[in-house]
């Protein structure tokens, strides 16, 4: 019975280590970078950004995907214990041709991901980006 409550707290502990560090190793542009929006407008700046997320999820998933159509690319989940990423891109409709692209990906190890997600999703929203010509979004 120690052995039990010693190997459950232990794995408790690490899961908070492991959590609590994803993604802390990158510099403060990248993490600023990483959680800036990513906007696209207009039907081919649209597609050609749509185009870039599921090749980019096709070549860089860990798992098949799920579902892919013109607003959600998803593969499938993870399984136990795994590390590698499962994706979802979602395209989210602001209004005028304009377009919210957002990118999650994940796994199921409580020890991290192989590569590290947060690490994954900045590599994405580039490769996704190089359709997008830089536009300043004041008011969306």
């Amino acid at each position: 019975m120690k052995k039990y409550v010693l190997s459950v707290s232990l794995a408790i502990l690490l899961t908070g280590c492991a959590t609590q560090n994803a993604g802390k190793d990158m510099s403060a542009d990248d993490q600023l970078e990483l959680n800036a929006p990513l906007y696209c407008e207009g039907e081919k700046q649209c597609k050609d950004a749509w185009e870039r997320a599921m090749y980019y999820v096709t070549t860089n998933s860990g798992y098949k995907i799920q579902t892919a159509n013109d607003m959600l690319i998803q593969t499938y989940n993870p399984t136990a214990t795994d590390t590698k990423l499962a994706w979802q891109i979602t395209k989210k409709p602001l209004g005028n041709s304009k377009y919210q692209i957002m990118t999650s990906a994940w796994c199921n190890n409580v020890f991290g991901c192989y590569p590290d997600a947060y690490e994954a999703i900045l590599a994405a929203k580039r490769y996704i980006k190089i359709a997008i010509p830089e536009v300043e979004y004041k008011s969306l």
